[in-house]
């Protein structure tokens, strides 16, 4: 919709130390989706790891495809020079405005492949943007990439079948923590989620 779930504000089901739960109440046909809508939302952290988990209820046919759009950086300067390994080698391009095709291509051979540990910068040198879906077409629960420097390693793992990649290349942003600026290539969006527009 026009204004996403981002600019809601949830109420919050339960907390500990370790876990919070928050639900959203989106009325039927509010930004056009049919269905009164109860979302919910867990986060949890379990050792090393954060765990997100989302679930929706509609009293209605509708569609949801829910993901979290964090930017991570592993505490470099910027994300070009961070290396990025992604398990699948199928993607879909985009059109002008930067929407996802109902096309899915081999990323051999392209700046989008990075089926071995690459370094972000050298492929963004050969492609400029990467905001792309990527396709891994099965609900297991797997490894989708890895990020990485020369400190540390984020590990996403998922159970949906796509992750679309933002690497930020026009991140303009004033309202970061403490009133932090973020530039562009600060960071890279890594989102768990189903096929863009698939519902068409």
């Amino acid at each position: 919709g026009i204004e996403g779930f981002n600019r809601k504000y949830f109420d919050i089901i339960s907390k500990t130390d370790d876990e919070i739960v928050l639900s959203y109440y989106s009325k039927d046909l509010e930004e056009g989706f049919p269905g009164n809508l109860e979302l919910q939302v867990r986060y949890k952290l379990d050792g090393n790891s954060l765990i997100f988990e989302y679930s929706g209820t509609s009293d209605k046919d509708t569609i949801l495809n829910v993901t979290n759009h964090s930017y991570f950086n592993l505490g470099d300067d910027s994300i070009l020079d961070e290396y990025l390994y992604i398990t699948t080698d199928k993607y879909a391009p985009v059109d002008e405005q930067s929407l996802t095709l109902d096309e899915v291509l081999d990323v051999q051979s392209t700046g989008f492949d990075f089926t071995q540990p690459t370094r972000i910068g050298d492929n963004i040198d050969i492609v400029t943007v990467i905001d792309n879906n990527y396709v891994y077409e099965n609900l297991d629960d797997k490894l989708m990439c890895q990020l990485s420097n020369n400190d540390l390693t984020l590990s996403v793992y998922s159970d949906l079948p796509d992750m679309h990649v933002f690497t930020a290349h026009n991140l303009d942003l004033d309202y970061g923590k403490n009133g932090e600026h973020y530039y562009p290539y600060e960071g890279v969006a890594l989102e768990c989620q189903f096929f863009p527009n698939g519902i068409n």
